[in-house]
């Protein structure tokens, strides 16, 4: 069955969503037409046209530069990094573009849902910020990693064993011990050690800021083209459910009502009889309280022999009486349930139990949390 784009509830085709009485036709016909959702290749292209394929223009710059790399910079490295480097590289930058194609729709949630959050959900879900902060903290952690070679000597040791090229490592220390003036046996100063130490480590922090830079730049041209494509979303299809907060609550409540009603213990049904018999304390414990579908004469012999039996009725009334909303955009709401029993007309006559028509439940109170879409994540019992 379809999803409704509204509240994520399934409807049947060519009706409105039985859940929130929507309309899907607009979604349906955006599905149809459009070219970025038929998928594949035809689909990804279509998708970064409006940035005039700005992400594959990233991919195909990735190739030149890695061989500028392996002909000029990354030269104090070993081939084989030298090559996986390059190879990684345009492999994350084509993953990125389709991971980006493929959260499209997640974004235009993401974006609308920034709107009823709180903190720092509300920051993150923003995609621009995202788009300026991932390579920002790409290069920084490859600036933080070039400080640790620098300063860790264990770490140094692993990563001249297995990346840099040992011809380059010796060199680098004969240039830097030729330029020294301090005679030998007296040791060289911090200064000349920091700077031996850089120059050895630099090509392989070269490489390390090529491949994160072109990958996350990749990244981040194409959240922002699905940043362009929620918004034409936005322009034709309805808003989704955690933006209208009438219909939402109304979901909430009905779906609750249904769930507490199926908790309280006075509404059982079915056909186990015993099932119906309670005792309760505001009755007295020889008042027998039967559903009002329940033919007495049937459980008569399932039933004590001293007791007094009563017909009640039953009404439920729930008072709804707060609405907040919660830091992931969902909704908390407390409601009262108060249960009250009346017996029948036909029986108030007869002095049965009390002798009063009315014998209300004290007054329960629950708090039920949503989630953004108004599918319920719990309800509990609010003693305070």
């Amino acid at each position: 069955m379809p999803e409704c784009i509204v509240c994520k509830g399934y409807y049947e085709e060519g009706q409105r969503c039985g859940r929130c009485g929507s309309d899907n036709g607009p979604w349906v016909e955006w599905l149809e037409t459009q070219d970025e959702e038929r998928g594949g290749v035809e689909g990804l292209l279509a998708f970064t046209a409006p940035h005039f394929y700005l992400p594959f223009l990233i991919v195909s710059l990735a190739v030149p530069f890695g061989l500028m790399g392996i002909g000029v910079l990354w030269r104090g490295t070993v081939p084989a990094a030298q090559l996986l480097a390059v190879v990684l590289t345009i492999c994350g930058c084509l993953i990125a573009v389709v991971a980006g194609y493929s959260v499209r729709h997640q974004v235009r949630e993401e974006e609308l849902l920034r709107r009823v959050r709180k903190g720092g959900r509300a920051l993150w879900s923003d995609a621009s910020f995202r788009a300026i902060v991932v390579p920002a903290f790409s290069m920084l952690l490859v600036m933080l990693i070039a400080v640790l070679l620098v300063k860790s000597d264990m770490l140094w040791d692993l990563v001249r064993w297995f990346l840099l090229d040992p011809v380059y490592v010796e060199l680098v220390s004969q240039q830097e011990a030729a330029v020294d003036p301090t005679p030998e046996g007296e040791g060289a100063g911090d200064a000349d050690s920091f700077r031996q130490r850089v120059r050895q480590v630099l090509p392989l922090v070269l490489m390390g800021g090529y491949v994160v830079l072109m990958i996350s730049f990749t990244y981040s041209s194409s959240l922002l083209l699905a940043l362009a494509y929620a918004g034409k979303l936005n322009a034709k299809l309805p808003q989704p459910i955690f933006l209208q907060d009438e219909k939402l609550a109304r979901i909430v409540r009905r779906e609750a009502e249904i769930e507490l009603g199926r908790l309280a213990p006075s509404n059982v049904t079915g056909f186990d009889l015993m099932g119906y018999i309670q005792f309760g304390e505001e009755t007295g414990p020889d008042i027998l309280r039967l559903a009002p579908t329940v033919d007495v004469s049937r459980v008569m012999g399932a039933t004590p022999p001293s007791p007094q039996v009563e017909l009640w009725g039953q009404a439920a009334t729930w008072a709804w009486d707060e609405l907040e909303r919660t830091d992931d955009g969902g909704i908390e709401m407390k409601v009262a349930r108060q249960d009250l029993y009346q017996l029948p007309q036909q029986a108030q006559g007869s002095g049965a139990g009390s002798g009063s028509g009315h014998r209300p439940h004290p007054r329960v109170r629950y708090v039920v949390r949503a989630d953004p879409w108004g599918r319920i994540i719990s309800i509990r019992r609010d003693d305070g």
